[in-house]
């Protein structure tokens, strides 16, 4: 596991150790509602961890200016058909034109590139760095400058990032966390403690 990965999971590790020790009905700013509530595992966000290095909140993210004389075997246009975003998938490739332009696919190369044609003489690059390959990268235009990557770096944790074309920016990132441990924990804190109280009744 590298570091990035290792940050990310004993983050996420250290939030459930403290939380169900706490109990389950302690609230804590990691959920908007905590694992306690929720009627199966779902998807939670957390704030981005800051990478001054690459210019960019993402630690796994780095956005460059490359030569148009980069090689694309797939494209996806903007929806007004002046930028494109391109990239080499291997397998898994699913392309969709509603209801805004976007793909999912996957590689197995840990560093993945993808490029943004912004009319510029350059191409912008962004490099997605050591995802985990056997899940899927997603990528698809919000609006005609705005696009929405989803990439996970490992298991249980991602990124959702919202790339401005024109500023050559990120306007948005937050890591999104796999919360099925979460919810199991949680569950079975509050079996205990329901079981618990059970015993006290009875008693």
């Amino acid at each position: 596991m590298n570091q990035k990965n290792f940050l990310y999971v004993h983050r996420f590790f250290l939030t459930v150790l403290l939380t169900t020790t706490a109990g389950f009905a302690y609230s804590d700013d990691t959920f908007h509602t905590t694992p306690d509530r929720w009627k199966e595992p779902r998807i939670f966000f957390t704030p981005s961890v800051q990478n001054s290095e690459s210019g960019s909140t993402e630690p796994g993210v780095k956005i460059s200016r490359v030569t148009q004389d980069i090689s694309c075997r797939a494209k996806v246009p903007s929806p007004n058909k002046a930028y494109w975003i391109g990239f080499d998938p291997e397998h898994g490739y699913k392309k969709w034109d509603k209801p805004n332009p976007g793909a999912s696919f996957s590689t197995e190369i840990a560093d993945v590139p993808l490029y943004v044609f912004n009319e510029k003489e350059y191409l912008i690059k962004i490099m997605l760095k050591d995802h985990l390959t056997n899940f899927g990268l997603r990528v698809q235009w919000i609006n005609e400058k705005l696009v929405y990557i989803r990439v996970w770096w490992g298991r249980v944790v991602g990124s959702d990032i919202i790339f401005d074309v024109e500023k050559e920016v990120i306007v948005y990132d937050e890591i999104i966390n796999d919360g099925g441990l979460a919810f199991m924990q949680w569950t079975g804190a509050r079996e205990r403690l329901n079981a618990e109280n059970k015993n006290k009744e009875e008693k």
